[in-house]
């Protein structure tokens, strides 16, 4: 069911991401962000094969963000599912370092 918005929840929502805000505010500026420590707030990682040569790779962390790295080859020949797992995951990791640098530029 898609997601839809509702004015009665808004305030409830806001106040979450704030929360959110905060967490990821004290990581990158308190604890000194680094790859390991992201990964450390890794706590589900799913990987799916779609079609013959692309894999996804969901990130769920601890503060409840999802995050997905793709990855795909050419050739369906060449199709490895732990090297194109390894690839897929090191971008999602990749776009969390976007999420906390943006989070880091908000104060």
């Amino acid at each position: 069911m898609p997601y839809c918005y509702d004015n009665s929840s808004s305030s409830n929502y806001l106040q979450n991401f704030r929360e959110v805000i905060r967490l990821l505010y004290y990581l990158i500026i308190k604890m000194k962000l680094t790859e390991e420590k992201i990964r450390e707030h890794i706590v589900k990682k799913e990987f799916s094969k779609l079609g013959e040569k692309t894999t996804v790779c969901l990130l769920t962390l601890d503060c409840w963000f999802e995050v997905v790295g793709t990855s795909s080859c050419i050739d369906k020949e060449e199709y490895s599912q732990e090297i194109w797992n390894q690839i897929a995951e090191e971008r999602a990791i990749d776009k969390c370092w976007e999420l906390y640098w943006f989070v880091a530029h908000l104060d």
